[in-house]
């Protein structure tokens, strides 16, 4: 999502458009909008302005990298992940820090208070106003959608999700991808959308028909750092045009789970180009530089783009569009893995994506299960939403957080974090929890659910695919079988029952006591 091609002479474009066959805003060109619209993450100074009108700017058009397919793929020597290494370099030490932590997801996130909160509010809703109607920013859908609805737009937690995606580091930036927020989802939903979530129903048959065949998806695991990964196979999709990935892409990105931690966090994005692939279907739709700019309109931030391919055709093209990427920060937090696809999910396991995750067979065949399960999930929350009832007791949970404690059976479930942790804090505790009489044993249970729960965990239970919170009487339930099963198991063994492997586990957790393991994470 680092590839934006960016056009200094863009205008706003209008909001004054009605609603296509398709659902989405019939806009003159709509294609060639989402292109030209501008890009950039902070706007240029007065000097790189009169700079870059007197230079020509590069622009990425299907016949100049047409005429130049046969050049990359006899001539380019460079593999683009020698070219991403050189960018890279050209980084600062703190910058190249902060990237690597950030692929890793071992960076630290900074302690969210109510002060920093709402001081940054503040200073967005001071700079959304100066903004309104500058001439580098298109800002008429954001204007429509005040006169629309003040208090959908100024939504704090809203609000919130944006200044997480910069890390509450500048209000500017979230101001700007505020703006464009609005700007994309009139372009491509039309204004009627602009001041509420978007639902299945937005998106007309022909789109609902090629969100469902899974070409892009979100994965039903998170990484080794909790963080959400989708993935997207351009080499199996056909969309009719960038217009429709552009509102399938924004419909998935804004129908995640939203979470504080994943809105802190980031996501992972995997793009997964392996087998053969039609390079020139695959550049001439436009779908790179609209990625590119959506990026920068979203309320999330992208932690990592890795690139799976095996083609040296895919590899030169996307070394040539790489090259109209102006923000090299950007660019240090892709990384590439070239090779069979044994070979790549290899790889990805190095960073903590989880092999089994990804909706691939080993013959290529994409599995769809779980995406149309998550669909399903997705249509019965907005069904509940309809007919009124009480959404606290109808939430489904799309991905549970590794934290949480997941109810069920399978070595799936047994081996999920939150039940290993769980596993190891009833283990430490069974001597105990043996000396304790009947009321004691209750008690101990219930501070276990305490502390899970004030950790930011949860305990859910899975009907259906979906994800749900269970009530703290099952999960005191759940805990006392854990303790009732830990004893016959140690009984019979002779010795502790939780394996060492769980044990080193628990302990990169928090291996000060039990308890402990369950709450959060310090933020400095």
């Amino acid at each position: 999502m680092f590839w934006s091609c960016y056009h200094n002479d863009a205008q706003p474009s209008s909001t004054n458009s009605r609603r296509g066959e398709c659902g989405e805003a019939d806009v003159t060109n709509a294609g060639s909008s989402l292109l030209s619209m501008s890009g950039p993450e902070s706007l240029p100074t007065a000097n790189e302005a009169a700079d870059s009108s007197s230079q020509p700017q590069p622009s990425l058009t299907v016949n100049a990298l047409e005429e130049r397919l046969p050049e990359l793929t006899t001539k380019d020597s460079h593999s683009l992940g020698v070219t991403l290494a050189r960018w890279f370099n050209s980084l600062s030490v703190e910058e190249r820090n902060q990237a690597t932590f950030d692929v890793h997801g071992v960076n630290d996130i900074a302690t969210e208070t109510p002060d920093l909160q709402c001081r940054f509010l503040w200073q967005m809703d001071e700079i959304l106003t100066s903004l309104k109607f500058h001439p580098n920013l298109p800002t008429d859908a954001y204007r429509l959608a005040e006169q629309k609805s003040m208090a959908y737009v100024h939504n704090p937690a809203l609000k919130l999700s944006f200044l997480r995606a910069v890390e509450f580091a500048d209000a500017h930036l979230a101001a700007e991808r505020y703006i464009r927020f609005y700007n994309f989802k009139n372009l491509l939903f039309g204004p009627d959308c602009l001041v509420r979530d978007l639902t299945w129903n937005d998106l007309c048959p022909a789109d609902q028909q090629a969100y469902e065949k899974g070409y892009l998806q979100l994965l039903p695991e998170r990484d080794s750092s909790n963080r959400l990964i989708c993935v997207y196979f351009p080499n199996l999709d056909d969309y009719d045009d960038a217009t429709q990935f552009g509102r399938l892409l924004f419909y998935n990105c804004t129908n995640t789970s939203s979470t504080w931690e994943s809105e802190r966090k980031g996501i992972i994005v995997i793009v997964w180009v392996l087998g053969q692939v039609n390079i020139k279907k695959f550049v001439t739709k436009n779908y790179l530089p609209v990625t590119g700019h959506m990026d920068n309109a979203m309320p999330y931030k992208l932690a990592c783009l890795h690139l799976c391919y095996n083609d040296s055709l895919f590899n030169a093209a996307w070394k040539y569009l790489f090259d109209f990427t102006r923000d090299p920060v950007k660019k240090a937090r892709c990384r590439c893995h070239v090779g069979t696809p044994q070979e790549v999910l290899y790889e990805l396991m190095t960073f903590g994506i989880p092999s089994k995750a990804i909706p691939i067979t080993d013959t290529g065949e994409l599995q769809v299960n779980w995406h149309l399960m998550l669909l399903e999930m997705k249509q019965r929350a907005e069904a509940h939403v309809r007919s009124g009832h009480n959404s606290e007791s109808t939430t489904f949970i799309l991905v549970p957080s590794n934290q949480d404690v997941l109810f069920g059976r399978g070595r799936r479930i047994q081996s999920f974090p939150g039940n290993i942790r769980l596993k190891v804090t009833v283990e430490e505790l069974l001597p105990e929890y043996e000396t304790l009489d009947k009321e004691g044993k209750t008690k101990l249970a219930e501070r276990i659910v305490l502390a899970v729960k004030e950790g930011g965990a949860r305990f859910l239970s899975q009907e259906k695919g979906a994800w749900t919170e269970t009530t703290d009487d099952l999960a005191r339930l759940k805990v006392a079988q854990l303790f009732r099963n830990r004893r016959k198991t140690s009984t019979s063994s002779g010795d502790n029952a939780a394996s060492t492997t769980e044990k080193k586990y628990a302990d990169t957790v928090d291996g000060a006591c039990p308890l402990g393991l369950f709450k959060k994470p310090k933020t400095n």
